[in-house]
């Protein structure tokens, strides 16, 4: 559902996956990327930093927290851009 962008339909599909086990990083990081192409950074970075916490150790908490890398930079460079107009 994801990777053909039905991301309601792949939000429900992991929801049920997060019911039936909360321990699941996997499920957990998916949420967060379909958060963040819903323009939801508070939410994504929720579940991203939900995967790490269950398996830091895991290559989805490697992925998550490259993903969480990305999203601060991209914050970052908002709040440079803003700083630098309210200069002029």
């Amino acid at each position: 559902c994801y990777n053909e962008k039905k991301y309601k339909k792949a939000e429900r599909y992991f929801q049920h996956a997060l019911d039936a086990d909360p321990l699941y990083p996997l499920a957990y990081y998916m949420m967060g990327l379909i958060f963040l192409r819903r323009d939801d950074t508070r939410t994504a970075l929720r579940h991203l930093e939900q995967a790490i916490k269950i398996d830091p150790t895991s290559d989805v908490a490697r992925k998550a927290d490259k993903k969480i890398e990305v999203i601060n930079g991209k914050v970052q460079d908002v709040i440079k851009k803003l700083q630098d107009r309210q200069k002029y």
